[in-house]
């Protein structure tokens, strides 16, 4: 900790001068002493031994239980701290005046100054870190205890009994300083942690100090399957072991993964630090243990910090029978609960870490699905169970794959879809084929629109020109229709099967935008799933034209459109390229046309902030966008 060189709030008192009677030069180095550019007394100062290099400086407090004087402990030598006492202070009950006396020697000649400074009550109850994570949120607290893990975004603080993740980044802190911390009790994502105000450094534990030497052993199942609402769980540190690999989500760019379950795995959140996530990188499809930190728990799942230098690589002991999980559960991820429309070409072999396990198909209804794969389409959606036998060298494992063999593909137009969206995105998909011109791009799909109205296509990963069709280009495509975040919103996806086909058509008649205002929208009074999927089949990919004011939102590419004699009202705006534009005209009233994309039948005042009954729009270059308003 920099020290704090002199601080006190007022020079309340006049100075005091004793000692021999001819005491000036003792007095001018005492006069030199200011205390007076602080307002207020909240943690441990520095108080001056010498002045000038020449003349000495004693200090002692009116209240040695608020302001204790003493020299610089050693922990906090090297760093100038030689030069000064140090003035520990504890706040005390309430506002408390303290006089400090400087006594000030120069040869055989003395001088007292004295300061009267105001130290401030504190007002951070003193809680255990167990105490402290079960208060509920913006609760102000004090706690105490031992750093056991460091990160850029905050620290690990633990007490000897519990383990609480503190929010301050870039903490001038290290491992094994044992510090107080006053702060706020807060709940990101239902997790307890403590948003820092005020730390200070107590004292250090030796060199001898490691936070890890009763740190236990967890397994990802464990970490999957423990409660989530138990908040003696979060910030706890953990020894956990897996198969590291990268993601391509930046909020989880790695995850820990079991061995031999490959669906069984923990994510690594990006808050942990830039080393961490090199060390991790490295280390890539290795079979690792590291020390982690349960820092958060989100979208269904618990996420991880990494603790940097912790990684130590291990082996792990597969036996054949392991081999042959591994290639049955792969093969099940790939063809268990498949939908099939046409002949299909079946694994003979799949390879595990260097070892190929050979594979017999067995059809239970060769009406439908031979033992190779040929189909015969079925007027209904059909369930046909294949029995699987794996094979590595003797030993052998059975299985049964159900493959669902779904009628002949529909063509379809768009308008027609809507009221066939499934209500859940796991829900079975029908196989569609759509014809129709590329209206825009967003960031993960792109939009085709018949005379009828549009969809979005989802591709899942970042628009580019090999995987999306160029604007104004007429397709033909086929795949199935599904749904995203039925939680809370109306939204139609349709996830192609195959690449999509370019023909050499006439564009197609598109709807004209239909004029709307904010009455109307939420005059509809949605409130349930049902709701907003009714008045989704007269919206949804549909152009609307409304006048509002542009306001925008903590996040970089959403943005709303207030009503603008409501402001309570808003629709929820994805901007997508037109961010810079639209950014210029921030709390401008202007009339947009946008694409319907969402209806949202629950309330969020989280990251989206959207409004029961509202629309998610997205607003494309080539559409209407009038300054001022119509």
């Amino acid at each position: 900790m920099k020290i704090k060189h002199v601080l006190v709030i007022f020079m309340m008192g006049l100075v005091c001068l004793t000692g021999c009677q001819k005491n000036d030069e003792a007095k001018i180095y005492a006069d030199k002493i200011e205390m007076s550019h602080l307002t207020e007394i909240i943690e441990s100062f520095a108080l001056p031994k010498r002045i000038d290099d020449v003349a000495d400086v004693t200090w002692s407090s009116s209240h040695g239980d608020i302001i204790v004087i003493s020299e610089y402990p050693e922990w906090e030598s090297g760093e100038g701290h030689n030069d000064y006492y140090k003035a520990w202070v504890t706040l005390p009950i309430k506002q408390t005046t303290v006089t400090l006396t400087a006594t000030v020697l120069y040869g055989n000649q003395i001088a007292r100054k004295t300061f009267d400074v105001r130290v401030w009550p504190n007002r951070y109850p003193y809680l255990s870190i167990e105490q402290a994570k079960e208060l509920t949120p913006s609760k102000i607290v004090q706690i105490q205890g031992v750093v056991v893990a460091k990160f850029d975004s905050g620290f690990v603080l633990f007490d000897e009994i519990d383990y609480v993740f503190v929010k301050e980044e870039n903490a001038q802190l290290a491992v094994g300083d044992i510090v107080c911390v006053r702060g706020v009790r807060v709940s990101p994502q239902g997790v307890p942690q403590i948003d820092c105000d005020f730390y200070e450094k107590l004292d250090e534990k030796p060199d001898t100090f490691n936070p890890f030497t009763n740190i236990n052993a967890i397994t990802i199942e464990d970490l999957m399957t423990h409660d989530e609402k138990d908040s003696s769980f979060y910030g706890t540190l953990y020894q956990v072991s897996g198969i590291i690999v990268s993601e391509s989500d930046g909020y989880y760019p790695y995850r820990f993964i079991h061995p031999i379950h490959q669906g069984t795995s923990i994510k690594v959140s990006y808050l942990t630090d830039d080393a961490g996530k090199q060390e991790l990188r490295s280390a890539e499809d290795k079979y690792m243990s590291a020390i982690v930190m349960i820092f958060g728990y989100q979208e269904g799942e618990f996420n991880l910090l990494y603790i940097p230098g912790t990684l130590e690589e291990n082996t792990y002991p597969y036996t054949t029978d392991d081999y042959l999980n591994m290639a049955l559960e792969s093969l099940e991820d790939k063809y268990n609960e498949l939908n099939i429309y046409k002949d299909i070409s079946l694994d003979a072999t799949i390879g595990i870490q260097g070892h190929e396990a050979t594979i017999t198909w067995t059809s239970k209804n060769h009406a439908i699905l031979s033992n190779d794969g040929k189909v015969v389409s079925p007027l209904e959606e059909t369930i046909v169970e294949m029995k699987v036998v794996l094979r590595i060298e003797e030993k052998t494992k059975e299985a049964t794959i159900n493959l669902i063999i779904k009628p002949k593909e529909i063509t379809s137009d768009i308008s027609s879809l809507i009221a066939l969206t499934p209500e859940k995105s796991v829900d079975p998909m029908s196989r569609y084929v759509i014809e129709g011109v590329v209206v825009g791009h967003q960031d993960r799909g792109y939009w085709v629109a018949d005379a009828t109205g549009a969809i979005l296509v989802w591709l899942g990963s970042v628009v580019t020109s090999e995987n999306a069709p160029e604007m104004g280009t007429f397709i033909r495509i086929t795949g199935c229709l599904t749904t995203m975040g039925e939680a809370s919103q109306f939204t139609v996806i349709f996830l192609p099967l195959s690449p999509h086909e370019i023909l050499d058509n006439a564009l197609p008649t598109l709807l004209e935008p239909i004029p709307i205002t904010f009455d109307r929208i939420f005059g509809y009074n949605v409130g349930s799933k049902s709701d907003a999927k009714s008045v989704g089949l007269t919206y949804y990919g549909k152009q609307i034209t409304i006048t509002g004011t542009v306001v925008g939102t903590d996040s970089n590419n959403v943005w709303k459109i207030h009503d603008p004699l409501n402001p309570s009202r808003w629709i929820l705006l994805t901007n997508l390229a037109s961010s810079t534009r639209i950014k210029d005209l921030e709390e401008e009233t202007i009339t947009i046309t946008l694409m319907v994309s969402k209806i949202y039948f629950t309330n969020d005042t989280s990251h989206d902030d959207y409004h029961i009954g509202t629309f998610g729009g997205v607003y494309f270059f080539d559409y209407d966008l009038v300054e001022g308003g119509e």
